[in-house]
């Protein structure tokens, strides 16, 4: 609840981390996001970039960060999520316009379908601040972008049965004021008519009610994902794909907080931190690596178990027996020069192992 660091983390196509960089934990990633990238260019001669990102970075500054203030010519690409419900009504019309949705084939939808998609392209106008005379100042500008839309049966179960599980909480909490507390009505409040939506406080003196005229509004976006991307010619699967990749940066963010321990950090200098995340991040790197030579059919907890089990027992002298072998210790030392298959190893056999990895 009062995280003290955050982690700004970019990965290359095949999911090997390039760089990191460690700010506050009351720093938005918004605000990470132009460092990050920013050093990526500088240090890697990274030449034209495509940044794919959610919500959380999509800003006004960062599009316009990205293509260098020239609409037509962008000096770098991206690909971002954007939000359906809090877009303007126009976009809203758009989407919920039953006109020029396709299937996955490119045919027209069939009633009861699980898919449809559509996509144009449009200029938008948005909003950047600038520093004029010392003061901040809020200049209108025009992007040129694919408005991708999709909506899928899937998504849309979700958010009906998310929400449906929010609704009964705000109604037990309307039986039940007492029980109220903002940190377990997460979530519900927005549906509660008489909670303070800023403070989580509920007014005594207010009857509280279901907001169902807000639940029914929702209702009609269930399903609805949109993308934006300054990849005007980029086709409309390829941009849902590039952006679905974004997946990898998720389940990389899981292995490092699960399976490397990266946090909680029980360190609090700012060496200490940045010591405890490279090792991690370093760790992060090998199994990225590892799992791209093995085809990726590893997961990475399967590596790091497979990893930790290798060990081996003196016999006599300066032999040694290994003690565990698996097809996964196999595939993985086949991938990098290590043979995992002998039983039996002499220690100078090792040494050699060893200084060969060092070269």
């Amino acid at each position: 609840p009062n995280p003290i660091v955050q982690m700004g983390l970019a990965l290359d196509r095949d999911g090997v981390p390039l760089r990191y960089k460690i700010f506050p934990g009351n720093k938005h990633d918004s605000e990470t996001f132009r460092d990050v990238v920013g050093e990526i260019c500088k240090n890697y001669d990274a030449g034209r970039i495509i940044a794919v990102g959610d919500m959380g970075v999509i800003t006004s500054e960062n599009i316009w960060y990205l293509i260098g203030g020239k609409p037509h010519k962008p000096r770098h690409g991206y690909v971002f999520s954007y939000s359906v419900r809090k877009a303007a009504g126009k976009f809203k019309k758009y989407v919920l316009d039953d006109a020029d949705y396709t299937d996955a084939e490119g045919k027209a939808p069939e009633e009861g379908g699980n898919y449809k998609v559509k996509s144009r392209c449009m200029a938008r106008e948005i909003t950047i601040t600038v520093m004029r005379n010392g003061k901040k100042t809020e200049v209108k500008k025009i992007v040129q972008e694919k408005q991708v839309v999709f909506w899928s049966k899937r998504y849309a179960d979700k958010a009906k049965a998310e929400r449906e599980v929010m609704l009964n909480k705000a109604m037990r909490f309307i039986k039940d004021p007492s029980k109220y507390k903002k940190h377990t009505g997460h979530g519900s409040a927005k549906y509660i008519n008489g909670v303070d939506k800023d403070t989580g406080e509920v007014n005594p003196e207010t009857i509280l009610s279901i907001n169902w005229e807000l639940a029914a509004g929702e209702a009609k976006y269930d399903g609805y994902y949109a993308i934006v991307t300054s990849e005007l010619e980029m086709p409309t699967c390829d941009v849902i794909e590039t952006y679905r990749g974004l997946w990898e940066i998720e389940e990389t963010f899981r292995i490092t907080k699960g399976d490397l321990e990266a946090r909680p950090i029980f360190v609090s200098r700012d060496d200490r931190i940045d010591a405890h995340l490279l090792v991690c991040f370093i760790a992060l790197i090998i199994i990225r690596i590892l799992q791209k030579k093995t085809g990726r059919v590893y997961s990475a907890a399967t590596i790091i178990d497979a990893l930790n089990r290798v060990s081996c027992s003196l016999i006599q002298g300066n032999l040694y027996m290994f003690d565990y072998r698996s097809p996964v210790t196999d595939a993985l030392g086949e991938s990098v020069g290590v043979d995992f298959t002998k039983k039996f190893r002499r220690l100078g056999e090792m040494k050699k192992v060893l200084g060969n990895v060092k070269k």
